[in-house]
């Protein structure tokens, strides 16, 4: 598993994630079972990001908790919570 000092990052030139391993998607996916995690991470998410470029969310240092928020959020909504 990769090394928690791994800081996830968003590439705006090329519009993609840094950082995030095969590992910690499988991870992700145990965590949020009614989500699906790969096409958060690489539509709905970037969707957002891109309408977003330009403003303060470019400069967001804590990537990977902006993205446990979007897939907790996710997986209340898969259940009928939200």
């Amino acid at each position: 598993m990769a090394s928690s000092s791994t800081k996830i990052s968003f590439d705006w030139e090329h519009m993609r994630w840094n950082g995030i391993t095969v590992e910690q998607v499988k991870l992700w996916e145990k965590l949020y079972p009614g989500v699906n995690v790969v096409k958060v991470l690489t539509a709905d998410m970037i969707q957002w990001l891109d309408k977003k470029e330009g403003k303060a969310i470019t400069r967001k240092k804590d990537w990977k908790k902006t993205i446990c928020n979007w897939l907790r959020k996710e997986q209340m909504k898969s259940v009928g919570i939200i």
